[in-house]
């Protein structure tokens, strides 16, 4: 079973709400989770990377308020990074027909289809998203994508437009250095990863990406830091700790190579 099959927005469920039986296992005196208790959760788990949790919590966000930009766009964002760009596009028109041509929404289908190549469609959707009303970063994040990927000379303005749009800074710098790594230029993102890094030295998600970026330039050592202090600031941030014992293990293979073939 696929993600796009997992996902519980099907025709049947979009507008389901939990059954008697599921009220009934409700610990006693507990709150009943809602929308908003779903929607908190997702944006926790995008925070570790855990982008297959968080679309599950999105999507459990959306049986129960099915008119949740929140939820769909996030659904969309955890859909791009988890490479399902088709499947985004789809789940981006389902989103459209209940709430209309949004910014995010029509931004987030340009980001996918910027990424599966098909780049007229991009433009077009990207020029109708910043016509809208709005101050989305992610308007700009998406316009900038699609010049760097055509090598186009306006990205850095368009990142420096999503910088100022309404939003933590820090988040906008990481998403930002996601995108240059995504095309392979890491040391590009290197330097909005350290920016980040001076305005949230505490955040987990930081570091993480960090440790990417250095990966990529073949800083393993500085890698390896990077993903320790992730791991120390969010212990339940699985992936760092398996990006960190991939690196480990090459170090190994890569001594035990030199010992036996020197």
């Amino acid at each position: 079973m696929g993600r796009f099959d997992s996902l519980e927005l099907d025709e049947e469920k979009e507008t389901a709400k939990p059954s008697r039986q599921e009220q009934r296992k409700q610990p006693y005196g507990e709150k009943r989770k809602g929308a908003d208790d779903f929607l908190t959760m997702a944006l926790a788990s995008m925070q570790l990377c855990d982008f297959e949790k968080a679309l599950q919590m999105f999507s459990r966000a959306l049986s129960f308020d099915n008119n949740s930009l929140s939820a769909w766009f996030g659904q969309l964002r955890c859909l791009i990074h988890l490479g399902e760009f088709k499947e985004a596009t789809m789940w981006a028109d389902k989103a459209i027909e209940n709430l209309g041509e949004t910014p995010e929404l029509l931004a987030a289908k340009s980001c996918a289809y910027c990424r599966m190549g098909d780049f007229s469609r991009a433009y077009g959707l990207s020029d109708v998203s910043m016509e809208k009303k709005g101050s989305s970063p992610f308007v700009w994040l998406c316009r900038g994508e699609i010049l760097l990927q055509q090598k186009g000379q306006n990205y850095g303005f368009c990142f420096d437009q999503a910088l100022v749009s309404p939003g933590e800074s820090w988040q906008i710098m990481v998403e930002i250095a996601r995108t240059y790594m995504f095309y392979g230029k890491a040391a590009s993102a290197l330097t909005y990863l350290e920016l980040a890094l001076e305005d949230a030295p505490s955040k987990a998600l930081v570091w993480y990406e960090l440790g990417n970026c250095y990966a990529d330039l073949g800083l393993k050592n500085k890698a390896l830091n990077a993903f320790d202090k992730a791991v120390e600031l969010a212990p339940e941030m699985k992936i760092a700790e398996k990006k960190r014992k991939k690196i480990q293990n090459s170090g190994f293979f890569e001594n035990m190579k030199r010992k036996f073939f020197a």
